[in-house]
């Protein structure tokens, strides 16, 4: 694998960890695309001690896309910018026991599904859409 392919991260000055880029794109961003059936879906799921994190030009299939992911207080945010006509799931993994007070896509108000098995994830639902996306959950 070349070196353009890995993401440094630096914990400590003199130490460093490298991950595939693939690797840190599933893990914290999230980001699970099926560009044949043009499906994406992106619920991140940061370290406690990072704020943001955000990736753009990211191939998928002849498409690209660029994600966004931050962290502000009580609220959370994912951002999606893909091509129109694909199907997104997006979301954020909060941390155990984390209640919800509201949750709004692009502005306005949305719904949390409930899925038992997977307590930590926790989404705004899926649809076909154009352009941006915009989650934010607010926590209590």
């Amino acid at each position: 694998m070349s070196d353009s392919s890995y993401l440094r991260l630096k914990g400590w000055r003199s130490v460093r960890h490298s991950l595939p880029l693939t690797d840190c794109v599933e893990l914290y961003l999230g980001v699970k695309p099926d560009a044949p059936a043009k499906t994406i879906s992106v619920i991140p799921d940061l370290p406690s001690s990072w704020n943001q994190l955000s990736i753009g030009n990211l191939h998928v299939g002849s498409s690209q896309i660029a994600v966004s992911v931050k962290r502000v207080g009580v609220n959370y945010f994912t951002t999606v910018t893909a091509p129109a006509g694909w199907k997104l799931t997006i979301g954020y993994s909060l941390p155990a026991n984390t209640q919800i007070k509201s949750v709004t896509l692009n502005g306005s108000p949305a719904s949390v599904p409930n899925r038992p098995e997977q307590p930590r994830r926790r989404g705004s639902g899926s649809d076909k859409f154009r352009g941006t996306q915009q989650v934010r959950i607010q926590t209590k």
